[in-house]
């Protein structure tokens, strides 16, 4: 059955780039196919990997572009071609540094934003009429304590890695969300929430 849905989860492959804030889309997918009982994820012409659930009956297809985050397009685009979908079918899920970890805004459109990998989509698209979730990488609302490229390409702090995996709990909740309720209920929910700091004080 054709997949009613992409959702498209963007990172950097190999063993390099695990536990890096740019992978957070990666662990994202990674949860949801864990969570759905995906199938096994499998490599699709050499751009991405893939693995396909089944969600109130709905076939999703769960991607990993391969290309390296710069060139997400690259994947993404032609796993929509191949599959007869168009742009109003795909979901992004991507890093932000502009947001603190534990927040996550959702969008039904809209522009990068600075961000390599949907800018990369966009461009192979020529559209940017895609929903995306962002997940917040940076450590606090002051933002980042080096140059960008050198922070996301970084190995989380066990500080900020607890708070980024309550984070990806959060991701998880909104997309599914998403997909029961719609995507205007699921901003409502989750945009501006902060998914809780595990260090933080009773109270806080």
């Amino acid at each position: 059955m054709a997949p009613s849905l992409v959702i498209a989860g963007l990172g950097n492959p190999g063993p390099r780039y695990v536990n890096t804030p740019h992978s957070a889309g990666f662990e994202v997918v990674d949860a949801l196919a864990a969570r759905w009982g995906a199938t096994a994820w499998k490599p699709w012409k050499r751009v991405a990997a893939v693995a396909e659930a089944q969600v109130d009956g709905e076939p999703i297809l769960l991607g990993k572009p391969a290309t390296y985050m710069n060139l997400s397009g690259e994947a993404v685009a032609p796993l929509l071609a191949y599959h007869g979908l168009d742009e109003t079918q795909l979901t992004v899920v991507c890093d932000d540094i502009a947001l603190p970890v534990g927040r996550t805004r959702l969008r039904a459109e809209g522009s990068s934003g600075g961000q390599k990998g949907l800018q990369s989509i966009i461009d192979h698209l020529g559209t940017a009429q895609f929903s995306r979730l962002r997940l917040g990488v940076a450590p606090s609302e002051e933002g980042l304590p080096c140059e960008a490229e050198r922070w996301v390409l970084s190995k989380w702090s066990p500080r900020l890695r607890r708070q980024f995996d309550a984070a990806i709990d959060q991701a998880v909740e909104c997309l599914e969300m998403m997909l029961s309720e719609g995507i205007e209920r699921a901003m409502g929910a989750f945009n501006g929430r902060c998914a809780p700091d595990p260090d933080a004080p009773p109270g806080a």
